[in-house]
């Protein structure tokens, strides 16, 4: 199980808002992924293959910026 480590940010302004703008590109494209998401569970038509490559998409994200 993953622990989290309060001092995973190097101290000072930037690295901080370096941070700050990765979580937050994540979580709208997350927020933006669940609405199409629920569009889709209504309309089955509408982009079929569109969390495939989202997911695709994150976990490309997700490793580089680490």
């Amino acid at each position: 199980m993953k622990v989290f480590d309060p001092y995973h940010i190097d101290p000072g302004w930037r690295p901080w808002w370096v941070h700050c703008r990765q979580a937050a590109r994540i979580s709208l494209l997350m927020a933006a992924a669940s609405v199409l998401a629920m569009v889709h569970a209504l309309v089955p038509a509408f982009l079929p293959e569109f969390i495939n490559r989202f997911i695709a998409r994150l976990q490309c994200d997700t490793s580089s910026s680490s």
